[in-house]
């Protein structure tokens, strides 16, 4: 099996268990205006933004969690530092 197959199947599974919790679920509206197509959703993702399967082809499975920079960049400006304290001493 290829790498790209065994995503897709890791994808399908994530979906499956995500209809899983969607069955009991609460309702809610969707969050498009224009749309008032009633969406059950469970308690976890409460806190995200809801949208029906007309609006939206699939579901929000995780949040994107946002990595922090700054200290990689730091590391990179103390680096710099070091090369040019070298180069001086050169």
């Amino acid at each position: 099996m290829r790498f790209g197959n065994h995503r897709k199947l890791q994808r399908i599974h994530k979906t499956e268990e995500v209809i899983k919790k969607v069955t009991d679920g609460i309702k809610m509206f969707c969050s498009n205006d224009e749309c008032k197509n009633i969406v059950t959703l469970d308690l976890e993702s409460s806190g995200r933004t809801i949208m029906c399967s007309k609006c939206h082809s699939g579901f929000f499975i995780k949040k994107k969690q946002v990595k922090d920079k700054s200290v990689k960049t730091e590391a990179w400006k103390d680096q710099k530092e070091i090369i040019r304290r070298t180069i001086k001493e050169c």
